[in-house]
């Protein structure tokens, strides 16, 4: 388990622990705040160290969600790097360690559905400025981000014979995710009756994560444990091209090239303009 919070991690183990036959000492925390792309190095080569042979499954779940305007220490806005930039980087970072038959599972959104780059894309970099910034269209555009990311990842990986797919969880479920604005927490408790639980919610991660049918299944956006088609702009190769390689070049500018030199090549990132 990569997380920013120790404390909250350790108590999940113990909680894993006490509801099935898990083992502790399986069950390794390692610290990771995706507000730092240098913390995402840290913890892949920490993961990198634990699992020299290989990882089964990457499931890159975390988020935030109707945050303030606020920059990580990279100077970028803070629901575009934890949300996109630094799952991105984490997964080409652990690239190595995933082989034959690995599942990367990005956990996006339905709200990718309703992304809007006219103000970010080809006009700024992916991460909005305060001025133009929007709590809910940062949220929505990063979720559009990470299908992109996962399609194009899919193709990249696709003859190693590693799947990478991206799913929805389920509306407004009832966890610390609407933890920003007390709006957003009296919304969420309101509707609570009528959207998924905790378990629910899991399901459709963990299909996508193990589920003997999906060998070999890649490139796909699933919603409530079936395939859903992705919506329009995720299935614009031009412009999924442009959101990698703006992305490779915002990594670039922060951690320099090393680890993404071949994908640097590839997307032509030197041409890229932020």
């Amino acid at each position: 388990m990569a997380n920013r919070n120790m404390e909250a991690t350790q108590a999940a183990i113990e909680s894993i622990v006490r509801e099935t036959n898990a083992m502790e000492e399986n069950l390794k925390a390692i610290q990771l705040d995706l507000a730092s792309l240098q913390s995402v190095k840290k913890c892949a080569l920490a993961v990198k160290t634990l699992f020299s042979d290989h990882l089964d499954m990457l499931i890159l779940n975390a988020g935030v969600f109707g945050v303030p305007y606020i920059e990580t220490e990279d100077n970028y806005e803070t629901t575009f790097q934890i949300n996109h930039l630094s799952h991105m980087y984490f997964a080409i970072l652990l690239e190595p360690l995933l082989k034959k038959g690995s599942r990367v599972v990005f956990l996006s959104s339905e709200s990718h559905r309703f992304a809007n780059l006219k103000n970010t894309f080809l006009q700024q970099n992916l991460s909005m400025n305060k001025d133009q910034y929007s709590a809910m269209m940062a949220y929505n555009n990063s979720k559009l981000f990470n299908v992109i990311t996962a399609k194009i990842l899919s193709e990249e990986w696709k003859s190693k014979g590693i799947c990478v797919n991206s799913l929805h969880p389920g509306n407004m479920v009832y966890t610390n995710l609407s933890k920003s604005w007390w709006l957003y927490r009296l919304a969420f408790l309101f509707v609570r009756p009528f959207t998924k639980s905790w378990q629910q919610a899991a399901a459709t991660t963990v299909y996508v994560a193990t589920a003997a049918e999906l060998e070999g299944v890649t490139g796909l956006y699933f919603n409530n444990c079936f395939y859903c088609e992705e919506s329009a702009l995720c299935r614009d190769k031009e412009i999924a091209n442009e959101v990698f390689a703006m992305s490779l070049k915002m990594i670039e500018q922060r951690v320099g090239p090393d680890n993404i030199q071949k994908y640097l090549e590839k997307y032509n990132v030197k041409q890229v303009k932020l």
